[in-house]
């Protein structure tokens, strides 16, 4: 008789795809959010766009016609408005740094990829 960790873990493979496609997925949306300056954005907005890429992922790996992925990409949307809408900044689109050599393996810290 399978536990409750295991029926939830069946049931998300179901809606959100097997974990290590979607997780690879996730990982690449997310190279790309880095690769343009994703870092440089304030927190609440970079977070939202973080989010938004792994309901992403989900969709493109699990269930795309579930319900709650798009409601979730739509509530952090929306926070990631409320948070711009907070600290407007002279220039809401920052310069892509330069990542020729990007390695989305790498463990990265605030401030690795400004340029």
């Amino acid at each position: 008789m399978p536990t409750p960790t295991e029926r939830l873990l069946d049931k998300r493979d179901k809606t959100h795809g097997d974990w290590t496609i979607q997780a690879a997925c996730a990982r690449d949306i997310k190279a790309a959010l880095l690769k343009h300056g994703l870092l440089q954005l304030p927190p609440g907005v970079g977070e939202a766009l973080d989010m938004i890429a792994v309901k992403m992922s989900r969709i493109m790996t699990g269930d795309w016609g579930f319900p709650d992925h798009w409601d979730d990409i739509s509530g952090y949307a929306m926070c990631g408005k409320e948070a711009a809408e907070k600290i407007r900044a002279p220039s809401p689109v920052p310069e892509s740094p330069n990542t020729a050599e990007f390695n989305v393996s790498t463990t990265l810290e605030p401030g690795d990829l400004t340029s």
